[in-house]
């Protein structure tokens, strides 16, 4: 089976209903076939529950956002799935996170976000079977209520040395005009509005989002993406 046909099947067996904590069994599911997935690779997995403290939050329904949307939210309870590889001696300061959030809002059984980036995260694992790396892999919950897995892996977990976040990588469109950006974001990131105009707003690229310390990296990353024929920003 090749790189793509996984990619496909991972996605398909995510997407059959949204994964969602208003779905019964749904995000369950998802997790069992992850684990599935990265323990046929030779990872090993667990599930760390988290209850993260009441509050009002934005709703995770997959409306448009507004005042109205904000609820007050008490008896939460997420489950990140953290993998690490064979001979790894457990989640140690300076490791290399692989992550991607499992979660979908209630209205969309969520193929792009975020399936497509749980896929690659599950593609990374197994392309990693037998070399030597410190690459642990972090598959969370709860990120459509304003990240609140990512923010428990950022209380729990020791400090890494990279972070890297796969987020909506499955959407592609060759078509003028199938890619806007936010408001705002042209006016902030000038050369990335002038890059995506000629390219004709064109679907066709991956965004990488980083920060100064992580230059380097995406640096290296883009120049791989592109001598694979993929366009980045």
């Amino acid at each position: 089976m090749t790189s793509e046909m996984r990619l496909r099947r991972d996605v398909d067996a995510l997407c059959p209903t949204p994964r969602h904590r208003d779905v019964p069994g749904s995000l369950q599911a998802a997790r069992a076939h992850c684990r599935e997935q990265l323990e046929e690779a030779g990872w090993t997995a667990e599930e760390r529950v988290f209850r993260p403290r009441p509050a009002p939050r934005l709703s995770d329904a997959g409306h448009p956002v507004s005042p109205l949307a904000m609820r007050w939210m008490s008896d939460l309870e997420g489950v990140n799935l953290l993998a690490t590889p064979p001979g790894h001696p457990g989640h140690q300061a300076g490791d290399v996170l692989l992550m991607a959030h499992l979660d979908t809002v209630r209205c969309s059984t969520g193929a792009d976000d975020n399936a497509s980036g749980v896929a690659v995260t599950l593609e990374v694992a197994r392309q990693l079977r037998g070399r030597d790396h410190r690459v642990v892999i972090a598959l969370v919950d709860l990120e459509e209520l304003w990240h609140l897995g990512s923010r428990e892996l950022a209380r729990t977990l020791p400090r890494p040395g990279l972070v890297v976040c796969l987020d909506a990588v499955g959407f592609f469109d060759e078509r003028p005009r199938t890619q806007r950006l936010p408001a705002g974001l042209g006016l902030r990131f000038p050369a990335l509005a002038r890059q995506l105009r000629m390219n004709e707003h064109r679907g066709n690229f991956l965004l990488a989002v980083h920060r100064r310390s992580s230059a380097a990296f995406a640096a290296c990353w883009a120049r791989a993406a592109t001598a694979a024929g993929l366009p980045t920003a």
